[in-house]
């Protein structure tokens, strides 16, 4: 009993939430478990597989008698509420910055966090209100990201000039740190020429239609005339807890809609695809998403009001012991294993290439508090691949050329250090 007490208080020693950026677990014990766990990845995928096929006839009728939506009778999903939500170790800078991925430690003061987050908060209220009516008249689904986030622009001048700010240094901060990130982004992943594609100041908050939902329950309201894909059974029901049990399914449908899943800036990511095909070609939609970077802002004060909502990368650590050639795509143990998250707290600012090495989601969040962020996309021409076009013979990298140039010249001139070339060359 003593050596299980011993060994529980080190393991939470290991794994408790750090001041910093530190992480006795990740430094010291992470890795191995990956290499030991690498050779077993093809059965471990296998072992997924076979649950996925027969999951019509041992997860359905047990998802569906206690009232969980249909979106819940998938193996797909136990596996996103897991990969969110559990055994996720704490990002280390000293072990987990690649040549693609670096983060950048107290980047921002608690003062400049603090009028970025107020910012963005502006009118919130409202918004949710017209969100959620949207929501409980059918217009929008209830996993919708406009329940869960509010993104406000700030990338052009349009975005912050006067009368939307009345205090025009606000403006003149926000683009002085913009370019900042920009000259970082530049000299620590060592990319000449690179410009801002999109930038937005973003609130992440729990989902607001099921806190809405759960108050109408507790009211005595019937609410499948909202929400029809939950159910109460009819024991839970008799007892009058229909309301305990709402909220609790709730709660439990937030692990797995809430947040973002594993996905890729610019490249597609598909589970099946991605480890057993080891593909992950370039998104139609987001290829000029090359590299981003996120900045936390939010204070101390501020991280007591929720928990989670930290980014996840997933850390796919190659070993050499084991001669592992394909040193791009993630192995399927990664996903148990090398999942690291960030602590979303002011200053910490994350660069990254938006391709397959770095698949990352963000976990949900809990709690009455918002979570606060820049998020600045870049793109870098070289970066796209120059082989992929569209239908209409346009490749790629001319869209990207192109729109960059429009961007320069009408949007942000010279407001952007990555357009001085641009708009001096044309």
């Amino acid at each position: 009993t003593v050596r299980v007490i011993i060994v529980a208080v080190f393991l939470h020693w290991c794994t408790m939430p750090p001041h910093g950026n530190r992480s006795v677990y990740s430094r010291y014990l992470q890795h191995q478990l990956q290499d030991w766990a690498k050779p077993c990845s093809n059965a471990m995928y296998r072992v997924y597989h076979i649950a996925v096929s027969y999951e019509d006839l041992w997860l359905r009728p047990v998802a569906e008698s206690v009232g969980l939506p249909y979106w819940l009778c998938h193996f797909e999903a136990i596996l996103d509420i897991f990969l969110k939500n559990f055994w996720i170790h704490w990002y280390d800078p000293s072990i987990h910055n690649t040549a693609e991925r670096v983060l950048v430690e107290n980047f921002v003061d608690d003062e400049t966090c603090e009028r970025l987050a107020e910012l963005v908060e502006e009118d919130t209220e409202v918004d949710m209100n017209e969100r959620v009516r949207m929501a409980l008249d059918g217009e929008i689904g209830p996993h919708s990201p406009l329940l869960q986030a509010k993104h406000r622009s700030v990338f052009s001048f349009t975005d912050l000039s006067p009368p939307k700010l009345n205090d025009t240094r606000i403006a003149d901060m926000i683009f002085g740190l913009q370019n900042k990130i920009h000259d970082f982004l530049e000299d620590r992943l060592k990319l000449p020429n690179v410009s801002m594609h999109s930038a937005s100041l973003v609130a992440r908050f729990s989902n607001r239609l099921y806190q809405n939902l759960t108050e109408k329950v507790k009211d005595g309201e019937d609410i499948s005339k909202y929400l029809d894909a939950f159910s109460c059974p009819s024991i839970v029901e008799a007892f009058g807890l229909c309301h305990w049990w709402f909220s609790m399914l709730f709660q439990f449908d937030s692990l797995f809609s809430g947040g973002l899943n594993l996905h890729a800036d610019s490249h597609v990511y598909k589970l099946k695809d991605y480890f057993a095909e080891r593909s992950s070609p370039q998104s139609h939609s987001y290829f000029e998403r090359t590299h981003s970077a996120l900045l936390y802002l939010d204070t101390e004060e501020m991280l007591n009001k929720f928990s989670g909502a930290e980014i996840m990368f997933i850390d796919d650590a190659v070993s050499s012991n084991h001669g592992w050639a394909d040193k791009i795509f993630a192995t399927f143990s990664d996903l148990f294993f090398g999942r690291v998250k960030l602590r979303p707290k002011c200053g910490n600012l994350i660069l990254y290439r938006g391709n397959e090495r770095n698949l990352h989601a963000v976990r949900p969040i809990f709690g009455r508090g918002h979570r606060h962020s820049m998020a600045i996309w870049f793109t870098h021409i070289p970066h796209i691949d120059p082989k992929l076009s569209f239908r209409d013979g346009r490749t790629f990298q001319e869209i990207a050329i192109e729109n960059r140039l429009y961007k320069c010249s009408n949007l942000r001139p010279m407001g952007d250090p990555g357009c001085k070339e641009v708009v001096n060359n044309d």
